[in-house]
């Protein structure tokens, strides 16, 4: 039996179609693997490029922001020193002409303060080193010798052994941290400020009638008070007013000197030796 084929009638689009994109898809089966390779390559390429965009724009923000912060750090550091640098302004001129009112007192007091465990102590046994390798600071309101004999005064004869300055020093170093001291639990709405605190010598028991004269004359000046020859009695723990301290020892010829662990450290790597 024979089947008759339909020959292709002008105008059939049908066909004409079929064959049309048989011819056109063949080259592209051909190329179909090429085309794909190349896209993934590409996508390859645009992520690397991505990539290092990313990681070059990541790393220009960062260190915008740490130029930043040392920026400002260095700009708080500049505004901090001159106020530092105006509140001791005395302490940058030589001053060997000084003549304390008192005796008892010394010519020159670093007092060194900073937070407690911010490294004053280290930075105290420094400045005594300098002034006098075979003594030690003064802490606190401690006195230099377990001398205590009355009152609060006795808890402070283990401060003095641990820390036996020299209390006829012209030059001195004293450790200050803020708050000073211990027994939290008393203050627990915050530490009291004390305004001065005496020389070692008032801070004991007194000896000799100059001392207790002198003594005297200091705590009635601060605090019309009367010590005859007892210790002047701190609480164990407190905040030093330094403006007060300042005005005071400068008052009486004293050139007293505040330092902070900060400036140290500032100063050991701005300007080595």
């Amino acid at each position: 039996m024979t089947t008759a084929r339909r020959s292709p009638r002008a105008g059939d689009r049908t066909a004409d179609r079929t064959v049309v994109c048989n011819e056109e898809l063949e080259p592209l089966r051909t190329q179909l693997p090429t085309v794909l390779s190349d896209t993934t390559a590409e996508i390859a390429k645009r992520e690397v490029r991505t990539f290092r965009l990313l990681s070059t724009n990541f790393l220009i923000f960062t260190l915008l922001v740490v130029l930043t912060v040392a920026l400002w750090d260095d700009l708080m550091l500049r505004e901090r020193n001159d106020i530092m640098g105006d509140f001791n302004s005395v302490a940058l001129v030589t001053r060997d002409d000084l003549s304390p009112k008192y005796s008892i007192l010394p010519k020159r007091l670093y007092s060194v303060i900073g937070l407690e465990s911010s490294g004053t102590q280290f930075v105290t046994k420094l400045i005594q080193e300098a002034i006098d390798p075979d003594s030690v600071y003064r802490e606190g309101h401690a006195p230099c010798k377990p001398l205590c004999r009355t009152g609060l005064c006795r808890i402070m004869n283990d401060v003095a052994q641990s820390h036996p300055c020299n209390e006829n020093n012209d030059i001195q170093a004293q450790h200050f941290s803020l708050p000073w001291g211990s027994r939290c639990e008393d203050h627990p709405e915050g530490s009291p400020v004390i305004d001065v605190v005496l020389p070692p010598q008032c801070t004991r028991d007194q000896s000799g009638k100059s001392e207790v004269e002198e003594c005297n004359a200091m705590a009635e000046e601060i605090w019309d008070l009367q010590l005859d020859g007892r210790p002047m009695s701190y609480p164990l723990r407190y905040q030093l007013d330094l403006v007060a301290s300042k005005r005071w020892y400068n008052k009486l010829g004293v050139d007293q000197v505040f330092s902070r662990p900060y400036d140290l450290v500032y100063c050991t790597f701005s300007h080595p030796l």
